[in-house]
């Protein structure tokens, strides 16, 4: 939707100068890899937020699950894999969450499709086209992460696979969750 805000990271992104104070001292601890994405991932939401006419403001993280905390009047999610990293955030009242997800393209290994996947979510896309070159499974992974990173802000409690019911759309490159 227009009001959502989103930007992936370039090479730019990983300046840890650019992070502001409270952010910057939660890198300490962190491995290299990690570090870089955080990095990137922090200063693409602050781009973000700019989009929205937000001025520079960090982006904390609860200390019970180090989940982004967004600054009052903004709802957001950061995501990263294999080296992409996206930031996505909107107005609260625009929208009440925000969840995004990146994943390799690829097919989800056969030893988590019955732990991600739903039988009645399988049967809905049995003779369909996969996405090529991932999987079903794959990409209902995906947006079970992407629903679960909107869910749990708010709710604050776990959300397991199977507790969340995607309805795609194939057709119209939709989906619903539940």
């Amino acid at each position: 939707p227009p009001f959502v805000s989103v930007e992936v990271a370039g090479a730019a992104d990983a300046d840890e100068s650019a992070l502001a104070a409270e952010e910057s001292c939660w890198l300490a601890p962190m491995v290299s890899g990690r570090r870089r994405e955080f990095t990137m991932g922090r200063n693409a939401a602050r781009r973000a937020m700019a989009r929205l006419g937000v001025g520079p403001a960090a982006i904390g993280r609860h200390s019970s699950d180090r989940d982004p905390l967004w600054p009052a009047g903004i709802v957001g999610s950061i995501s990263h894999a294999h080296g992409v990293v996206v930031a996505a955030c909107a107005r609260e009242s625009d929208a009440r969450a925000i969840g995004v997800d990146v994943e390799r393209a690829g097919p989800l290994g056969a030893d988590l499709v019955r732990e991600i996947c739903r039988e009645d979510e399988l049967e809905a896309l049995r003779g369909v086209a996969p996405p090529a070159p991932s999987d079903w499974p794959k990409l209902l992974f995906s947006i079970k992460e992407a629903g679960y990173k909107a869910w749990f802000p708010s709710m604050r409690t776990p959300l397991e696979f199977h507790a969340m019911r995607v309805i795609p759309d194939p057709a119209a490159r939709r989906f619903s969750a539940h």
